[in-house]
């Protein structure tokens, strides 16, 4: 931003601002406001000094830059803590990409965001996996999509790339299980619903057909049970 303020050519300035919009995915609003306020204090064309270099955690941190909390209102927070995970730990979405489809994510811009991971680390002729780059990632996204990663990006809390592996895999596994738990209350739910209504009618057969799908969601459910408590015994700290 500092070069761009030195820029005495408005359209020179507005060309070199359009650049770093594409390059670090900030929306062009919040760009423009930093540069006036800058403009405002030095002017064009004059050399400012350390005080006026801006970062991007500058600029996120500004009230008015990055609404985080009602973007992530669209998602669940299980959503928003794996699709942090795999955007803060790049290492990991191939391992979630073998388990989880994007169509089993509730929210629909989390599941185009996943979808967008998974179609960039998708193998090649050869079965070579690209690096994942995430500044292609988020030039690649629609606008709706985009304001969902920079959200996550800049969300507030722990840093899971401060995580040992150890602690990253039980993340990982406990995420997923929570998605598989939500999907099931949702099928029970629905499966409960249904029932009431077909009791109302007196439909035998669709009474009957609802109480069997009730048993397999009960069995669904004893089985994640016992992959839960699974998951803690194989990932509980080692004595």
């Amino acid at each position: 931003m500092p070069s761009i303020r030195d820029i005495a050519d408005p359209l020179r300035r507005d060309e070199a601002l359009q650049e770093v919009r594409q390059v670090s995915g900030v929306e062009e609003r919040v760009l423009r406001q930093v540069l006036e306020r800058r403009l405002a204090a030095t002017g064009p064309g004059r050399a400012g000094d350390s005080q006026g270099r801006i970062t991007a955690d500058s600029v996120l941190a500004s009230p008015d830059a990055l609404p985080i909390h009602d973007i992530l209102r669209a998602i669940t927070p299980v959503e928003s803590e794996l699709l942090r995970l795999l955007l803060l730990v790049p290492d990991l979405q191939l391992r979630v990409v073998d388990e989880l489809g994007p169509d089993q994510l509730p929210s629909t811009v989390a599941r185009e965001l996943f979808r967008a991971i998974v179609v960039q680390r998708a193998p090649d002729d050869q079965g070579i996996h690209p690096p994942f780059d995430g500044a292609a990632l988020l030039a690649a996204l629609d606008d709706e999509t985009a304001a969902l990663a920079r959200a996550l990006y800049a969300k507030s809390g722990p840093d899971p790339r401060t995580l040992g592996e150890h602690q990253l895999e039980y993340e990982v596994s406990r995420l997923l299980l929570e998605l598989e738990d939500d999907q099931l209350r949702e099928r029970s739910d629905y499966n409960e619903a249904a029932q009431g209504e077909a009791e109302r009618a007196g439909d035998a057969e669709a009474i009957a057909r609802l109480m069997n799908e009730r048993k397999q969601i009960n069995e669904a459910r004893r089985s994640l049970d016992r992959r839960r408590d699974q998951t803690r015994l194989l990932t509980s700290p080692r004595r």
